[in-house]
């Protein structure tokens, strides 16, 4: 996540260099001639029709923290939607009939009504006549906005979608449901306890893919109750790890998570999901290399060699030995994909440290950008010791490579700082001032210096 934001911040400097370069030459001093006042755009066939698209843009599909809604909400139900109708520019109402409570003083076949907001006027109404969804219900909020929706007879019937609108299920099936209704039947304490938490595996396996993965991300951040699930707890979270028909990354987390709490039946799962074929080989790799002897050497060694990057990822985060650091240099010199490049380099950086500054500074140049800002965040977090080198790139670097360099040297520090306020006043390329500029909070300016 951290590259691809840095890489974003990047692309902004992009955007400047071209802006720049559109300007011409850097005459300082001068002004531009009226003639070359840049006009507003006219909008194009195209534009006007992916904006006329985005006014039928599908409707939110929630699925947001069902679970931990659920906790305190007023009410938990399943029934079919009618009388959908907008009371002010952003707020809705309709009317849901009960067929199913897991929460709530409510009998099946009562009619309540909900309400919630669309805040993007370009979308559909998340519900729609007829439709059967989920809801995890609250109750209406007390400022005057929510209570004028609404008449003052019927106030206090009134709920709310949890979750900011987004805690709802459409059309949620019969395993989601069931798992669902146990898990909420439960008192509290046997939710924080052994049922709870293997109640919380098994929707991990089975039901709702937002459900899921909010089963799994519970139990990540709660690792107490992972140590409750033992063998039959264990069952559906590897269950969930070869199942083909789940979401990668929630096989991927499922396997991680049984893997680092030793859960029986996860090495063996491992090296199952290690073999060639199997779309998570590489998350497998690093599982078997959690336990003692889980991965032997010689394997490792293989693994910088794999065919797949992101083995070739998990070989470069493991490689040991006499050897191992020509080989993550040969690899951020030489591999040709940019994940490998950019692992390798922190790798070195993240076992090394300032050390490893002079092998790394040559990604700023990489050709790929994750690569130059994902590298320049990684050396500008040494610190001190990073600026010197940074400051040379700025200097005698390429373009790109002084874009990087300036992102790494907003990481650096108070040191850094004051280089980059130094570049941002006199650095010979505009671009590179401008950025600088950027780094250190300052606005674009629309003149030249």
């Amino acid at each position: 996540m951290k590259a691809a934001a840095a890489a974003a911040v990047l692309g902004i400097a992009a955007a400047v260099a071209v802006l720049v370069t559109s300007r011409g030459p850097d005459p300082r001093g001068t002004s531009r001639p009226a003639s070359e006042t840049t006009t507003a755009p006219v909008a194009s066939p195209a534009v006007a029709a992916a904006t006329a698209a985005e006014r039928q843009r599908p409707a939110a599909t929630g699925g947001v923290a069902i679970l931990d809604s659920a906790a305190r909400a007023q009410a938990v139900l399943v029934g079919v939607v009618s009388d959908v109708a907008s009371t002010d520019l952003h707020g809705w109402r309709a009317v849901l009939r009960v067929d199913r409570k897991f929460l709530g003083d409510f009998r099946l076949g009562a009619t309540v009504t909900i309400g919630w907001e669309e805040l993007s006027t370009t979308r559909q109404p998340r519900f729609a006549n007829e439709q059967r969804v989920l809801l995890v219900l609250d109750a209406l909020p007390t400022q005057s906005l929510w209570r004028k929706r609404f008449a003052a007879t019927e106030r206090a019937a009134v709920l709310v979608v949890a979750g900011g609108g987004e805690a709802f299920l459409s059309e949620p099936g019969g395993p989601t449901l069931d798992l669902l209704e146990h898990y909420l039947a439960m008192t509290a304490s046997a939710r924080a306890g052994i049922p709870g938490s293997r109640k919380l595996a098994e929707m991990v396996a089975g039901a709702h893919h937002a459900v899921a993965g909010e089963a799994l991300t519970i139990l990540e951040r709660e690792p107490a109750r992972v140590d409750l699930l033992e063998a039959d707890g264990a069952v559906p979270l590897l269950a969930a790890a070869r199942n083909s028909e789940r979401d990668l990354e929630l096989r991927r987390g499922a396997l991680r998570l049984a893997a680092d709490h030793k859960l029986p039946g996860a090495l063996a799962t491992a090296r199952t999901l290690s073999e060639a074929g199997s779309p998570i080989r590489a998350e497998a790799y690093r599982a078997l290399a959690s336990f003692p002897d889980g991965l032997p050497l010689e394997r490792v060694e293989s693994l910088v060699t794999d065919a797949d990057p992101d083995v070739r990822v998990v070989g470069a985060a493991l490689l040991r030995g006499d050897g191992a650091r020509a080989r993550l240099v040969s690899l951020l010199h030489a591999d040709p994909a940019p994940t490998v490049r950019l692992a390798a380099g922190r790798e070195l950086l993240t076992r090394d440290g300032a050390g490893a500054i002079d092998d790394v500074i040559g990604l700023l140049d990489d050709p790929d950008e994750a690569v130059r800002s994902g590298s320049a965040e990684s050396i500008g977090a040494i610190g001190d010791p990073a600026v010197a080198p940074l400051r040379i790139v700025t200097d005698g670097g390429s373009e790109r490579a002084a874009l990087a360099a300036v992102l790494g040297l907003a990481r650096t520090g108070r040191k850094g700082g004051a280089m980059l306020t130094a570049i941002a006043a006199s650095h010979q390329r505009e671009s590179v001032r401008a950025f600088a500029g950027l780094a250190l909070g300052e606005a674009p300016s629309s003149h030249k210096h």
